[in-house]
């Protein structure tokens, strides 16, 4: 026995970094059975047979496998299998060392993978790497227990590293160029094997401490997870191909021969791992297989593992549409304050100036029309304001004249523009370009104000805060201002508490009657034909066969069309900036209600009021409060007790890098609220009682088929959300009429138009199949998490997918996984709408129900691409056809000419 465990520092608590987690990968369906319904009133109790996040090691009479974010061990002879690992704290690739007395894995500490060693029984574990970078895919040497080797990014790119455990020594081996990962020792520690990876392909390398590293082997496809067979000549590794993995064996001859060990199995991405020369274990279909070297067929070793899934029960808030009343501003786009000691603020699609002093009068409004008004900035000599608008179609800086109020345009920019700040003389503006409002990117550029010239200052910038260039030191720095972070919008301190201003929910007025050839309601699984739906002012007063001779103020005339609940897409990402034609684009689409992931409340509840004011036209808007690493704080500090009690707010949504501790708090303090929390990493947060889980993007691997999550999601009952449009798309768009239509032409710029056919087209040319096969994979898991219990609905994850698009691309995809068109429309709309609290009031064409739905020319439940062929939307009472809401500029409360004269 080394001295290892002599070692006298504390280990440190570990974390949970969501992103490192391979989303698809594990949210594919998986074979269990529910041991007991309830094992605790809070807590399923749940055996898993098989998973799809498994690595498995092996000596001789011990086996341990990687299963739902923890480390199990079992005997080779019985499936019985006991955690080694917390369930709170994310774990994997274990791996024995030389005497099996010992295993070392990954884990995470604040958002970093580290490695622990613990006994081999789980007791005694110890943190062995520290520091803010990644250390991963341990692998001990092959004869001492005090070495083990590593991949790590302390270098920079990832490189080999040795790690003496007695000292905690490092010693860097490779230093090339790129990243090398996955190493592994062979059985006398003369040859290191390791993967060194490019853009198309990888290469297998061997080094020796004497003679450096050298190629073995270099595919086209991709290599992982290489194992020395004992006696040094050969090596097993997966090939991976568009997500298909093989096991492969290397012959290091001359030249070096490899050949396919497995030929129909699905491999997890995962090292072979030898108990003799003889025999290997490793992962594939989701079980653990033995396989004696040379053989064709392999045997299956058994294991069960009981999971216990945290479910304690809330009563989840119920969503409001009630209140007709005056209601105080909340959400702003941009605070600035002028040298005469006033205020000019965006709110409600507009500017207002007001008195900086106690009485906050409003002393006039600057802008008012339906356009988006963002962004103010007054020059420091007072004269002229800075501010972004798409008056003019897109997002660009405009300056506006103070004491004249004219305004005229500075930039042309081909994308959007955001954060105008001025220069200490009043000469120039900085601001920031981003080719999309999506993109990870931005550029910051300056314009001269006397001449319009304009030049690029510097790029890959990723904070999309306001920013100043600062032209002595040639740097740039963040202007991070109470004032701008929306002030009691998202509780941070500002000068006045709320802004003197109010705003009422914009309601029709009069009766509404659409007689409808058919009418799915929202539950089918058919059509209800030749009725009609009698709105009164918001609300559907009535559903009844047609009349003769219907007397209503305006009469809708869609008996040769199909009438639909509005759609409800549950998974919008919040964009940098979002200008007048997003909202135009979801009613365009028949989105009548999204739930978005908000980080800046401010401009989000900005948005959602001037929808819901009728200032500018969109969807009916909730919001996902997603809470990030570094601004959560005490669950019951007055901000977040603040946000969380805005209106609108339907879930709490954790970010990438949360640990433990904050997840835990986190759950408690949203239940407590009465609100769910979601999540897009499975593991730890579906075991402690995460209540959503995402599923269709953040992942690589896509080909394992079988797995857990979907299991306990279904029999645990939780949420699922689809989000298979980001990697589905891109082939859809190859075979659908949706991005060849004047819609899509007229509703996204051109600007926009390239960025999203650039990123298809690059997909498609690098890795359609691997997208196609995301899809085929995450279908399995629906109709897996469906079969057992789990509640599915649907979302786009806008704007990574076009606006509205990108939900009828969702359902397509979903029908063409195999679902039936009604599962599919009653998904996208009863079952989100139930999901969000608000399923008394949305998602249904029923008497009491507020009025959205929409009216298509087609047969969806024939044929789920039909719902796509948009005529009239009506969102909350007010009915918008398609040729309005491709026109700039029009408002909710200004009705249009299409609606048919009613009978004399």
């Amino acid at each position: 026995m080394t001295c290892f465990f002599k070692l006298t520092y504390t280990t440190t608590k570990l974390g949970i970094r969501a992103t490192s987690i391979n989303l698809i990968a594990l949210l594919v369906f998986g074979i269990a059975t529910v041991a007991s319904a309830s094992a605790t009133a809070a807590s399923t109790k749940i055996n898993l047979r098989e998973g799809g996040d498994l690595t498995v090691a092996a000596k001789t009479n011990k086996i341990a496998f990687q299963l739902a974010g923890r480390i199990w061990s079992k005997p080779p002879d019985t499936p019985a299998a006991k955690p080694l690992t917390d369930k709170a704290k994310y774990s994997q690739r274990p791996v024995f060392s030389p005497d099996a007395s010992l295993i070392a894995y990954e884990s995470m500490l604040d958002g970093f993978y580290q490695i622990i060693v613990m006994r081999a029984d789980g007791s005694e574990p110890v943190q062995v790497t520290f520091g803010k970078y990644h250390h991963q895919t341990p692998a001990w040497s092959s004869t001492s227990n005090s070495h083990l080797v590593m991949s790590s990014d302390r270098g920079g790119d990832y490189g080999i590293w040795e790690l003496n455990l007695e000292s905690l020594a490092l010693n860097q081996l490779t230093f090339m160029q790129g990243d090398e990962t996955e190493p592994a020792w062979n059985s006398d520690d003369t040859k290191l094997a390791f993967v060194k990876g490019k853009k198309a392909g990888s290469s297998l390398y061997s080094y020796g401490r004497n003679s450096g590293a050298s190629i073995i082997l270099t595919e086209q496809h991709q290599i992982r997870a290489p194992s020395w067979r004992p006696g040094a000549g050969v090596l097993t590794y997966v090939r991976e191909s568009v997500g298909n993995k093989q096991l492969r064996m290397l012959i290091l001859s001359a030249p070096v021969i490899t050949k396919p060990i497995t030929r129909i199995e699905t491999v997890h991405a995962t090292p072979a791992r030898w108990i003799d020369s003889a025999n290997f274990l490793y992962a594939a279909d989701g079980r653990i297989k033995q396989r004696e070297f040379g053989m064709p067929e392999a045997t299956e070793v058994p294991f069960e593992a009981t999971v216990l899934v945290a479910n304690e029960p809330f009563t989840r808030r119920k969503v409001d549409f009630g209140d007709d009343g005056n209601r105080p501003v909340r959400g702003v786009s941009g605070i600035s304050q002028t040298p005469g000691n006033t205020r000019i603020v965006a709110a409600l699609g507009d500017l207002w100036e007001f008195s900086g002093d106690n009485s906050q009068e409003l002393l006039r409004q600057l802008t008012s029309d339906a356009f988006v008004d963002a962004h103010p900035a007054v020059s420091p000599d007072g004269s002229t304001l800075a501010f972004v608008s798409d008056r003019e179609g897109t997002l660009q800086i405009w300056l506006m004249d103070l004491a004249s109020m004219r305004r005229w345009r500075i930039t042309s920019e081909a994308g959007v523009t955001l954060h105008p700040s001025w220069n200490s003389e009043s000469t120039f503006i900085t601001y920031l370009v981003a080719n999309h409002a999506a993109a990870s990117s931005m550029t910051l550029k300056r314009v001269t104000i006397a001449n319009q010239k304009i030049e690029v200052l510097t790029t890959d910038i990723y904070d999309p805060v306001p920013t100043v260039w600062d032209e002595e030191s040639g740097s740039i720095d963040s202007i991070r201002s109470p004032d701008y972070r929306s002030h009691a919008a998202n509780a941070k301190a500002t000068a006045f508490e709320s802004i003197p201003l109010t705003w009422r929910a914009f309601e029709p007025t009069g009766l509404v009657i659409i007689q409808a050839g058919r009418i799915f309601d929202g539950i089918g699984p058919g059509y209800i034909t030749e009725h009609e739906i009698v709105i009164q002012g918001n609300r559907i007063v009535e559903v009844r066969p047609w009349t003769d001779s219907p007397s209503a103020e305006q009469i809708i005339d869609a008996r040769q069309y199909t009438v639909l609940p509005g759609f409800i897409d549950l998974s919008v990402q919040q964009a940098k900036i979002s200008g007048e034609r997003v909202g135009r684009a979801w009613l365009a689409y028949g989105v009548t209600t999204i739930r978005e992931s908000v980080l800046d409340s401010g401009e989000a509840i900005e948005r959602q009021e001037s929808w819901q004011s009728g200032r500018r036209v969109g969807p009916r808007m909730l919001m996902a409060l997603k809470l990030c690493n570094q601004d959560f704080v005490a669950p019951k500090s007055d901000e977040l007790n603040r946000l969380i009690g805005l209106a609108g707010v339907t879930l709490i949504e954790m970010c990438a890098s949360i640990t433990q501790e904050l997840l835990e708090s986190a759950i408690a303090m949203a239940h407590g609220a009465n609100l769910p929390i979601a999540t897009s990493a499975p593991f730890p947060g579906i075991l402690l009682g995460v209540d959503e889980i995402r599923v269709g993007e953040d992942s690589t691997d896509t080909s394992t088929t079988l797995t857990d999550i979907a299991t306990i999601a279904g029999l645990s009952g939780k949420i699922v959300v689809s989000r298979l449009a980001v990697a589905g798309l891109p082939g859809l768009s190859t075979r659908s009429r949706l991005t060849n239509q004047e819609r899509y032409r007229s509703l996204f710029s051109a600007a926009d138009r390239d960025w999203y056919a650039d990123s298809w087209n690059q997909h498609m040319s690098v890795d359609r199949p691997a997208g196609d096969l995301k899809v085929k994979t995450a279908g399995d898991s629906f109709f897996r998490a469906i079969a057992t219990g789990a509640r599915v609905a649907v979302g786009s994850n806008a704007p990574w997918t076009p606006y509205g698009l990108g939900l009828h691309a969702e359902l397509q995809l979903l029908a063409d996984i195999g679902l039936q068109p009604f599962q599919i429309l009653k998904m996208a709309s009863l079952d989100a709408a139930r999901l969000l609290g608000a399923g008394e009031q949305l998602g249904s064409i029923r008497k009491g129900k507020l009025a959205d739905m929409v009216i298509i020319d087609g047969d969806p439940l024939k044929d789920i691409s039909e719902a796509e062929n948009i005529v009239i939307t009506v969102a909350n009472g007010r009915a918008y056809t398609l040729e309005e809401l491709i026109s700039r500029g029009i408002r909710a409360n200004s009705v249009g000419k299409f609606y048919n004269s009613p009978p004399p």
